[in-house]
């Protein structure tokens, strides 16, 4: 369990960060950061749940803990996209937070199957 723990705050301590920068890099008035952070760990978890399943590459333990729950756990934040949709819509930008929670819900989802079932091409 403590080697987990230890994985899992790695990951975290490097995801969170670059989750920070890229998100400090990409600013508008539509939250394209948030968007883009969360279709691109959706894409990730995708790409590393197939190579748990299929490849040795890594140990699975690294792949699980550290990459997808600790590094792209911290990395996506589907809080931050929460509370973006609220603020939309508390500030009359009804259009955008619907077409914000449509794009994120579908993208991502499509992200994560893409990302999923990409190598298995291979």
């Amino acid at each position: 369990m403590i080697k987990y723990l230890l994985l899992v705050s790695l990951g975290g301590a490097l995801g969170a960060p670059l989750r920070f920068i890229l998100s400090s890099l990409i600013q508008n008035s539509f939250p394209f950061n948030t968007l883009i952070i969360n279709i691109s760990g959706s894409f990730l978890i995708g790409v590393f749940a197939v190579l748990i399943k299929n490849f040795e590459i890594l140990a699975e333990d690294i792949f699980k803990y550290f990459i997808m729950v600790g590094f792209l756990g911290s990395f996506t934040t589907f809080s931050a996209f929460s509370i973006e949709v609220v603020n939309l819509y508390n500030l009359g930008n009804y259009y955008y937070a619907v077409l914000y929670t449509s794009a994120s819900l579908v993208l991502n989802i499509i992200a994560a199957f893409l990302g999923y079932n990409i190598l298995r091409l291979f």
